[in-house]
């Protein structure tokens, strides 16, 4: 948890808190203090450990016992429903071991505002939610990685799913995992397994030409893009009512299509096609009712209308803070946008404000090398070159090739920007520099692709350090554990070994490079 987050409970002792996502708990105490000792990522993050106070007389449908469907059953896995309330009781700092312990009292209340969605969610999930239905909501919720670990369970199953459609159904939502996480090749794998057994089947054959077009419009191919969106849409016509939610989104894939194209009116059409069917099928504080307002600012943002694009990225803002997790990767991309309309409106401050909060969502919530990550990268390095900072640019610049280069087609419109950017930056900074830094700058112009891999290898290092210091605590705290001891005991031999393999490499090269 951020030290600002934590101080805002601190700071509203007997006061109230709600969740906007899934939130997932143990009631093994020892489980929990392993994922809360693991900072991966997050160093400056304070380790916290919520004690959650249940009244089990009392009859409320907030949470719910999933340790027998869990991936690791030890965990004894509990999870509180979207707009859960909790009243914070108390938070103390653990000094012998280093953490903060935040102790919570379940509260019979549920958030007003988001009611209406969750009775939403819940007829749309049914009355008999499966496995398979929870992992879908916590990947639409960004909780990936437990949504990854329920789907690896059915994956192991699926022969026993029972039918094509159950199959189709799962294949599809694996592939919509790997896609929203950046790994697009084993998302169109999937995908592709899908639609092999959904020939019949209308439903999954609509949701696997929706999902391949998305994949490939990140990709930059467009007309394949369009090409699926348009069959989904079809399907959705024969199939669906005329104001389902689904035709509205399937308005917004192509419309998103035409304004990467440049087709702004076109794409206009259909965002406006979109929100028509969605102001009267969804809920006001529903997700993808944020999302249209966000594709008409982007056409806003495409004809130059900035003050315009800027008022309806606000109001998505204020849909997604009220139904999203803070850290889900869609109210990122949203800070990413409103600072990309300040930039164009000449507000560098706020822009650079926007770019970081979006940066810093997006390192806590996506993979190290997700494609929105290297986005940001740019913008950022897109803002120093205004500025005339050509050095900060640069190595913003440099962080998303490395990104690019890594998840990327080699001619996609991103990569071939950043090659464009790095080559001018180069010459511009090796001009404003003094004869001493030519030789480094040569090799920056030479080899763009080249990663600072000292500065990767010290941050790992030091990683490894504090996981080994947590670890060691636990284990002296917990000696009757066992099972725990023999599992913390391992990971931090394993660690011990890697940081030394790695302290080695890092000797050779340097020697290397010496001679």
């Amino acid at each position: 948890m951020s030290v600002e987050e934590l101080q805002n409970l601190r700071d509203n002792i007997k006061g109230l808190i709600s969740v906007h996502s899934f939130l997932s708990c143990s009631k093994n105490r020892n489980t929990a203090l392993i994922y809360s000792l693991n900072r991966s990522g997050r160093p400056s993050a304070e380790p916290v450990l919520f004690e959650i106070d249940i009244d089990t007389s009392i009859d409320t449908k907030l949470y719910a016992d999933i340790g027998q469907y869990s991936s690791y059953q030890t965990e004894n896995e509990i999870l509180f429903t979207v707009g859960t309330i909790f009243e914070i009781i108390e938070v103390k700092r653990q000094m012998d071991v280093g953490f903060w312990i935040i102790k919570l009292l379940l509260s019979k209340q549920i958030d007003e505002d988001m009611k209406e969605l969750t009775a939403y969610f819940e007829n749309e999930i049914g009355k008999n939610p499966t496995l398979l239905t929870l992992a879908e909501y916590l990947t639409r919720m960004g909780d990936y990685d437990t949504a990854r670990g329920y789907y690896m369970i059915l994956l192991d199953k699926v022969k026993l799913l029972g039918n094509k459609s159950d199959i189709a159904k799962l294949y599809n939502q694996v592939g919509q995992l790997y896609y929203l996480t950046g790994d697009y090749k084993r998302a169109l794998k999937y995908y592709e397994k899908a639609i092999n057994i959904s020939t019949i089947d209308y439903r999954n054959l609509g949701v696997t030409h929706d999902n391949i077009g998305m994949v490939n419009g990140a990709m930059g191919k467009y007309e394949e893009a369009l090409n699926h969106y348009v069959k989904s849409l079809d399907i959705w016509k024969k199939i669906l009512p005329p104001n389902h939610p689904q035709i509205g989104n399937q308005y917004n894939r192509i419309g998103q299509t035409h304004n990467q194209r440049g087709d702004y009116d076109i794409a206009l059409e259909n965002y406006k096609n979109a929100l028509e069917i969605q102001m009267v099928a969804l809920p006001p504080n529903h997700p993808n009712l944020a999302e249209s307002f966000i594709n008409i600012d982007l056409v806003y943002f495409g004809k130059k209308e900035y003050i315009s694009a800027l008022s309806y990225h606000e109001k998505a803002l204020a849909i997604q803070s009220k139904s999203l997790p803070s850290d889900h990767p869609d109210i990122g991309s949203n800070y990413n946008n409103i600072g990309r309309d300040h930039y164009c409106l000449g507000n560098f401050t706020k822009a650079t404000h926007y770019y970081g909060k979006a940066l810093n969502v997006f390192l806590k919530a996506l993979p190290p090398f997700h494609p929105s990550i290297a986005l940001i990268y740019q913008n950022i390095g897109k803002l120093y070159y205004k500025t005339k900072d050509y050095k900060q640019s640069l190595e913003n610049y440099k962080k998303a090739m490395r990104i690019q280069e890594t998840t990327l087609p080699a001619q996609h419109p991103d990569t071939n920007r950043t090659h464009k950017y790095l080559k001018e930056l180069s010459r511009l900074v090796k001009d404003s520099t003094s004869s001493q830094d030519d030789e480094e700058l040569n090799n920056i112009s030479n080899d763009i692709k080249m990663v600072n891999i000292n500065e990767h290898q010290n941050t790992l290092e030091m990683q490894y350090q504090q996981t080994i210091t947590h670890g060691t605590k636990l284990l002296d705290a917990d000696r009757d554990n066992q099972l725990l001891l023999n599992v913390c005991k391992s990971n931090i031999d394993d660690l011990n070994n890697t940081r030394s393999k790695r302290i080695k490499h890092r000797f050779f090269s340097s020697k290397s490079k010496k001679k």
